[in-house]
């Protein structure tokens, strides 16, 4: 009886292991199946791609227009700066109107319309070190005790800053001609709100005023 039940026991395990082998074989090939004819899948059961998040290394080939941008371009008293979106300066002018702090977050930069007396200033307060370029421009660095001052001349006017980083995107434009009636170039005071530096790619005019003159102030 007992070598009957170890007979029956040894085929049905036998059994088992070929009915599980044929089981596997089958899903193999139906897999394989699947997967070479998964566009029939997709057009037929309404399965959509999903999106995949990228793994390493990764290169966008789309259009670069379709990129947010997280900057915008500052463009006031006669340069640009490239400063995040979430930043918003603002100015504060002292009493003689001929220096403009332009608080940019933690950062600052001044424009100065008479960079002579400035550099009068530097000269017996800051020590001079050396050119350097950040950017597209070259400033004039001065030590002051622990730190540097970044200083940069166009003609009449000038602009300093202590925050390297925030220079690196810094471009002197100055003033379009158009912004000034020719006739009166030479009679506009600088204090009026005109500019003491208009430029082209050809010229840079001075304009000063003396003494008052009869004439149209504003455009």
């Amino acid at each position: 009886m007992e070598n009957e039940q170890k007979k029956y026991w040894f085929f049905g395990s036998k059994l088992n292991t070929a009915l599980l082998l044929i089981l596997i074989i089958l899903m193999v090939i139906a897999l394989k199946w699947m997967y070479q004819n998964q566009e029939f899948y997709r057009q037929n059961l309404g399965v959509k791609d999903e999106y995949q998040i990228p793994v390493g290394d990764t290169k966008y080939d789309g259009n670069p227009s379709e990129i947010v941008n997280t900057t915008y371009i500052y463009n006031k008293h006669g340069f640009t700066i490239e400063i995040p979106k979430s930043i918003i300066p603002y100015e504060v002018v002292n009493a003689r109107g001929t220096r403009t702090d332009i608080f940019i977050g933690d950062s600052l930069i001044a424009y100065v319309t008479d960079a002579s007396v400035w550099e009068n200033n530097a000269q017996n307060s800051f020590t001079y070190k050396r050119d350097e370029k950040i950017g597209q421009t070259i400033f004039k660095v001065y030590q002051n005790g622990e730190n540097e001052i970044y200083w940069f001349k166009q003609g009449q006017v000038g602009y300093y800053s202590g925050d390297k980083g925030l220079l690196q995107t810094f471009k002197f434009i100055g003033w379009p001609v158009s912004t000034v009636l020719p006739k009166y170039m030479g009679t506009m005071a600088s204090g009026a709100g005109w500019p003491p530096i208009i430029t082209t790619s050809s010229a840079i005019y001075s304009c000063t005023r003396s003494t008052p003159r009869e004439g149209p102030t504003t455009l």
